[in-house]
């Protein structure tokens, strides 16, 4: 009994170790980022006028052109923050740190990605090793697969993306960020357009989870009152697989009319030609020219 209880004390000490020593480690890496810097660095933090910075996936980054949007409404300086793989908590946490840093006046749109809790391979750009750590004690708190957990943690242990992304330099740094453009037309059989019926259907009951991730949401856009900044949320044109829909649609259907861009019958009509993929779930430039448009419209209203 002495000999069983003893080993469980030494085991709990040994975790109770464990566990300072990653925290310590959490916390200067993060302190030795350069991932605020390069955020406020990118989306002239300085500069007064009112921001509209766009968060999301890859398929943000390939859709939206803020040139484009600059010229049609220069009354905005616009940032394209789409990184390849970001998810839901991701983009809502990047939103959360942008907020206090930006002009009263300013909009945040945030892409409805995905429920992925693993950090893309751009997440060091404008996160640490902290912000990995508030997001997955979000994730946690709304519901965790074990192998989801066991990824995250690995990721918490490696400094490699991290020490790449505080060590390379602007130039490098600004090819991996930013609007991309597609040059390709996609010219497959699959088609992961949304339709009318998706964007315009009645809400559905939400599960428990969903629920959980629309007060997320409630939340954010509450805190942007806060500061006078609006917080949008809008639907990727493309969404692969029936799971991933019936994941997102009714959270979006349940988010106030006023901070959600609700695609029209016609636009999503004129939008679902191959002719504007650049491939399965990416716009092309020229599919990104006919949204950044639309997109401009929706702003000025």
């Amino acid at each position: 009994m002495k000999n069983s209880l003893r080993k469980l004390l030494t085991y709990c000490l040994v975790l109770g170790i464990m566990i300072l020593i990653i925290f310590a480690f959490i916390e200067v890496i993060s302190r030795n980022s350069r991932a605020n810097e390069n955020l406020l660095e990118y989306i002239g933090a300085a500069n007064t006028k009112p921001k509209a910075i766009f968060i999301g996936s890859s398929r943000i980054q390939a859709s939206i052109d803020p040139v484009l949007l600059k010229q049609q409404l220069p009354q905005y300086n616009f940032y394209n923050l789409g990184l390849s793989g970001s998810s839901i908590l991701y983009n809502c946490h990047l939103a959360e740190k942008l907020i206090p840093t930006i002009p009263s006046g300013s909009l945040v749109f945030v892409e409805l990605s995905d429920f992925r809790l693993s950090p893309s391979g751009y997440f060091y750009h404008f996160n640490t090793h902290k912000d990995l750590y508030e997001i997955t004690k979000k994730r946690i708190a709304l519901s965790v697969r074990f192998n989801e957990l066991e990824s995250v943690f690995f990721s918490l242990i490696d400094v490699r993306a991290q020490l790449k992304a505080s060590l390379s330099s602007s130039k490098a740094f600004l090819k991996e960020v930013g609007f991309t453009k597609w040059k390709t037309t996609y010219t497959g059989k699959e088609n992961t357009f949304i339709n009318s019926a998706d964007v315009n259907a009645q809400g559905k009951p939400l599960s428990a989870l969903q629920n959980r991730y629309l007060r997320i949401l409630n939340e954010l856009i509450a805190e942007g009152k806060k500061s006078h900044v609006k917080i949008i949320f809008m639907l990727p044109l493309n969404i692969k697989g029936a799971e991933k829909k019936q994941e997102l649609l009714p959270i979006f259907h349940a988010i106030a009319e006023s901070n959600k861009w609700t695609y029209t019958s016609d636009f999503i009509r004129k939008m679902s030609f191959k002719k504007y993929q650049g491939d399965i779930i990416h716009l092309n430039e020229t599919g990104a020219k006919l949204y950044s448009t639309e997109l401009a419209r929706e702003i000025r209203k």
